[in-house]
């Protein structure tokens, strides 16, 4: 039975034992692509087969491979499927990511299943929280790539500013006037009525700031993006003590708008803030690099690897460089049927590092791989 895997890292990772298998498949949403799609896998079956019965026997390999030659026959499957796939298998586990972004058809036969393609995919975070708040209300979606969802909370959550300071003071803040297009309630009245309805907007807003930090932010550890009027940005981020607060929010009326609205714009902010952390850390690269903490010597590297002294490394995305990595001694040995990025990339990334997964020309060396260290 083949499970389905959301997260990344797996804990079946850490529990493979040879042969691993990995396969990397893109897939079409089209009748007539998904059949060219279950060709393609039926080939790449083929392929492993013919491999691994050089070195296990005949009803081995039909027992390995009988859950993936399965799947291949299950046309419903295919029929609904996504932008690519991600299949790992070993004796004991058999795992499936459904990815939504293409990935480039690939197999592996090894001691340990083949990640780098995963790592670049889940280095974009998949999930993200959006606030959406007025002076008066706030609603909480969650979202998932370009998908979102509102998080519908009990009826003792207060979710209003009247909820939280009653009727008759609400209605002391605001009457129902339209504020010009955003159809929000305006606040009316001298200066001395305002600068309390200021007071209670910060109460407000503090206690909306808490509670999604709280209850969300902190357990998931996901990006929060802050959909408010221009006017209200500065002044809810200038309390916020939420540390996943993305620094771009959207600056618009929560009025009118639906999921899938809020995802679309969601996503374009996630993917831009990556985006600028990457910019960010190739920065730091070449600032290290002027000081001898960083280096591109894939030798020197795999040094610093072994001994936990990577901060951030960064792998070029369809390089491969033959070698295995000697953890012990950070020594590079030769082979022609390994992949060292791979190991470099698993290493650093189970030791807490950054790891960074980047096309040749976006890659701030030549050989492949490049490293900040820690100290």
């Amino acid at each position: 039975m083949i499970e389905l895997a959301h997260r990344f890292p797996h804990p079946s990772f850490k529990q493979s034992e040879a042969p691993c298998i990995s396969i990397y498949l893109p897939t079409h949403k089209s009748a007539s692509d998904s059949a060219q799609d279950r060709i393609l896998f039926k080939n790449q079956l083929q392929t492993i087969e013919k491999s691994l019965r050089e070195t296990l026997q005949k009803d081995e390999v039909a027992a390995l491979l009988e859950p993936l030659y399965t799947l291949q026959q299950d046309r419903p499957f295919w029929d609904k499927s996504s932008a690519g796939l991600a299949l790992f298998r070993d004796k004991n586990h058999c795992l499936m990511y459904r990815l939504r972004s293409d990935v480039e058809a690939q197999t592996h036969i090894d001691d340990k299943f083949y990640i780098k393609p995963l790592i670049r995919y889940f280095q974009t975070p998949e999930n993200y929280h959006v606030l959406l708040i007025s002076q008066s209300s706030f609603a909480f979606y969650t979202g998932h790539r370009d998908k979102a969802m509102r998080v519908e909370f009990p009826d003792d959550v207060p979710t209003t500013m009247r909820d939280i300071f009653g009727e008759e003071r609400f209605e002391k803040h605001l009457n129902h006037a339209a504020y010009g297009n955003a159809g929000e309630a305006m606040v009316h009245g001298h200066h001395d009525k305002k600068d309390v309805f200021e007071k209670d907007l910060e109460r407000y807003f503090n206690h909306v700031d808490a509670f999604v930090t709280e209850q969300f932010s902190k357990p998931t550890r996901v990006p929060l993006i802050l959909w408010a009027l221009s006017e209200h940005q500065p002044f809810f981020r200038k309390l916020s003590k939420n540390p996943f607060l993305l620094e771009e929010g959207v600056k618009r009326s929560v009025k009118g708008v639906n999921a899938d609205d809020i995802a679309a714009k969601a996503w374009e902010i996630v993917e831009t803030n990556v985006e600028r952390n990457i910019a960010q850390l190739l920065d730091a690269y070449h600032a290290a690099k002027s000081k001898n903490k960083a280096s591109s010597n894939i030798h020197e590297v795999a040094k610093y690897v072994a001994q936990n002294r990577v901060a951030t490394i960064f792998i070029e995305a369809k390089r491969q460089v033959n070698g295995r990595l000697d953890k012990d001694s950070g020594r590079i040995v030769s082979t022609t049927s390994h992949d060292v990025l791979d190991d470099l990339a698993e290493a650093v990334f189970d030791t807490g590092g950054r790891v960074i997964v980047l096309p040749e020309k976006s890659m701030p060396a030549t050989s492949g791989v490049a490293a900040i260290y820690r100290y």
